[in-house]
């Protein structure tokens, strides 16, 4: 740029969307001698019922249908974009070049970063691929330790639903829009005083919102027919 000269300015196409605030919580009933138990308790709930609660989150994430007050999730229509569709595949290709057709189709539109997500079958799948002569086929691709493929970070996740593969810049694709942080109640509800039991209630309310669908490609992990 010339000494002096205007700066370039800056321009963000966007579509405003209305979003539905969710609210997600979880439950359990806890006994009066486990809640008299000071330290085990405050470990309960500091951290396993909330953990709880982000795997479900983690879930609607992936997977949310969209209705029935959950998120709509990165595998829903209109919130990933289909690279595949536009990709010539070679009569020999695998899985593994899937993801490396998809990674450069995905480049050319300027998304980097990108990490890949698997059903832990499918993990399996990809490491346990050989030729006719039955040698492994990863060696120089695949690398176990680091567990990467062509250098794309490789994460395992059961709630990506077998078959199915998701490749994208995550911090990209979408935010967590948090309305009111994690929230914990404790109280007795029908017969929990006779029983000498505590109903303990853990949620957050929020909302997943999409920022760049062309971030995330989503779907079957094998080779177009």
């Amino acid at each position: 740029m010339a000494e002096g000269a205007a700066k370039p300015e800056s321009n963000y196409g966007g579509t405003i969307q209305t979003g539905t605030i969710k609210t997600l919580a979880t439950w359990t009933k806890l006994t009066e001698q486990m809640i008299a138990d000071n330290a085990n308790i405050v470990s309960f709930i500091n951290d396993d019922l909330p953990y709880q609660l982000d795997k479900v989150i983690e879930y609607q994430i992936l997977r949310g249908s969209g209705s029935s007050g959950e998120f709509s999730g990165l595998n829903q229509s209109g919130n990933f974009t289909d690279y595949i569709s536009g990709i010539t595949f070679g009569a020999n290709d695998t899985e593994i070049d899937l993801v490396l057709r998809v990674k450069s189709a995905m480049e050319a539109a300027g998304v980097t970063g990108v990490m890949l997500l698997l059903n832990p079958a499918d993990w399996c799948k990809v490491l346990t691929a050989k030729n006719v002569n039955k040698d492994y086929l990863i060696p120089g691709i695949v690398d176990i330790p680091t567990k990467t493929i062509w250098g794309v970070p490789v994460v395992t996740n059961p709630f990506v639903a077998a078959g199915k593969f998701y490749l994208g810049n995550f911090a990209e694709a979408g935010k967590i829009v948090e309305r009111e942080d994690l929230a914990i109640e404790m109280d007795r509800e029908q017969d929990d005083f006779t029983k000498n039991l505590m109903t303990l209630r853990v949620e957050r309310r929020l909302d997943f919102a999409v920022m760049q669908p062309k971030a995330v490609c989503y779907g079957d992990f094998a080779i177009p027919a």
